[in-house]
Parts: C-alpha cells; sequence; structure tokens
C-alpha cells in the first residue's frame, strides 16, 4: 500500500506542474486570444483581412495574406483565389467568348428565262399555228359524208405576203383513207384560213412548195382511168397558186386532176 500511495503522489505532482506551466505560457502571451492589427481580438475560427503582428492564432485559424489586389486576378483574365491566394481549381477566361463566324451563304439560284415561243405557233414569225391547221380542216367535210373530214399530212410551206405577214399553204389527208388518197391544199394567210385549191378533192399532191412571195407551186398526180392506186400513168399536172392581196389564190395552169367522180366538200359550220 504505501508503493501504491507513493506512485499516486507523483502523478499528482506531475499533473500539478504542467497545468502550471500552460497558465504561465498564456500569462506571458496574453489571455490565449490573437491580436488583430488593430488591437481587437480574434476569435476561434475567425478569418482576419491581414496577418496580425501579434498575439497568437487559435486552433483551427486560417489567415490569407495581409494583402491581396483587388485588380490582381482581373487583370490576368481569371476570376477567384481560394483563402491562401492559391489559384482556384476551376478558373474562368474573363472577356465574351469568342464569336463563332456565321456559315457563308450560298449564292441565289439564277431563274429560268422562259421558253421561246416557237416559230410555227406564231404566225408573224412562222406562218399558222398548228391549232389553226386543225380546226379548219376539221370544218371541212365532204358533202355527201359530213362523218369524213381532213387531217394534216404535215406536208406545209411558208412564203411572206410581199409585206410584213405570212402565207402558208398545208396539204390535208381526207380521214381514214389508207392510200393518202382524197387530198385538198388549204391556205392560210397568218393565222385566218382563206381557202383550198378547189371544191373537190384530188387524187393526191406530189409536191408543195413556195416559188416567191405571194406563190406557191403544187404538182398533182395524175391517173387515168383503170390505173391502180400505186400507179398513175399520166404525167403529174403542176398548177401556180398566186396571191390576190386578200381576195385567196388564183390558179395557174390546171384543171386539178381527180380520178372518177368529183368528190365534193365543204365548210361545215
Amino acid at each position: 500500500m504505501a508503493g501504491v500511495r507513493k506512485a499516486l503522489g507523483l502523478v499528482a505532482v506531475t499533473v500539478t506542474m504542467t497545468v502550471t506551466g500552460a497558465l504561465a505560457g498564456c500569462s506571458a502571451g496574453g489571455s490565449g486570444v490573437a491580436q488583430s492589427p488593430a488591437g481587437g481580438n480574434t476569435t476561434p475560427g475567425q478569418t482576419t483581412a491581414g496577418q496580425p503582428t501579434g498575439g497568437q492564432l487559435t486552433p483551427g485559424q486560417i489567415v490569407p495574406p495581409a494583402s491581396v489586389p483587388a485588380s490582381s486576378g482581373a487583370s490576368a483574365g481569371w476570376q477567384g483565389t481560394d483563402p491562401i491566394g492559391l489559384p482556384s481549381d476551376s478558373v474562368t477566361p474573363t472577356g465574351a467568348p469568342a464569336t463563332v463566324p456565321a456559315r457563308p451563304t450560298a449564292p441565289a439560284r439564277p431563274t429560268t428565262s422562259a421558253r421561246p415561243t416557237s416559230p410555227a405557233a406564231s404566225a408573224g414569225a412562222g406562218g399558222v399555228s398548228g391549232a389553226v391547221v386543225r380546226a379548219a380542216m376539221a370544218r371541212t367535210v365532204e358533202v355527201k359524208q359530213p362523218a369524213v373530214h381532213f387531217v394534216p399530212s404535215g406536208v406545209r410551206a411558208t412564203v411572206s405576203d410581199g409585206g410584213a405577214g405570212k402565207l402558208t399553204a398545208v396539204v390535208g389527208t381526207r380521214s381514214g383513207a389508207a392510200d393518202g388518197g382524197g387530198q385538198v391544199v388549204f391556205f392560210f394567210h397568218g393565222n385566218k384560213f382563206v381557202g383550198w385549191d378547189g371544191d373537190t378533192e384530188t387524187t393526191g399532191v406530189q409536191r408543195l412548195a413556195g416559188s416567191g412571195a405571194g406563190a406557191f407551186t403544187i404538182r398533182y398526180t395524175h391517173y387515168a382511168a383503170g390505173d391502180p392506186a400505186c400507179c398513175p400513168s399520166l404525167a403529174p399536172v403542176t398548177i401556180h397558186w398566186n396571191w390576190q392581196d386578200g381576195d385567196g389564190f388564183a390558179p395557174s395552169g390546171g384543171p386539178r386532176p381527180h380520178l372518177g367522180t368529183p368528190v365534193a366538200i365543204r365548210l361545215n359550220s
């Protein structure tokens, strides 16, 4: 028991000396509170604006640099620092972001010009239009068979009327004629129908051509009685047709040949 008491006494003495030394240190440095530069007190955990000139820091106290110029970060193009003056982990450049150039605009597609009018559709440029020709032939019928009319054969010629107008001659064939027989020549001044080369059908037209201003030359097939349709035995007949200044065409030569009884035609209303 005497040994135990002695040991406990030594422990008590040691604790007393430690506490006394700590109290003496506090008295020498102040009351355990750090002094601010202006002489005020700084509590534990408080951060001062500058480095204290006296006193001690309490545990956990953080003191930033004494002076950080407000413009130091902005002038370098960065924003923000941490409390001890080191650059933060995430920095952002100041100023306006770079402008992305706009995509160039594609040039406008050129507009397509209107298609020029076909000469055949204009009476002033190439004579009568196809529509006028078809209409005149559709109205021309056989007297005894009004259901039979005429269609363009594709043979045509155009000449000047001696002035600014055009004259056109077009060969028409009886509709439904497999052998091409039963033909009539239609005359036009501009887009106006002015007459036929006769009021009966002819056996056939071998050739149609312009022969100067206001004139056409037509060569007709000439059959003898009993000739087959393939083989006319008589010489062709050539007739010149001349423009009469608004009064139609007058023939020079003839007459127009035909086979058998002439087939009369008329203009249907």
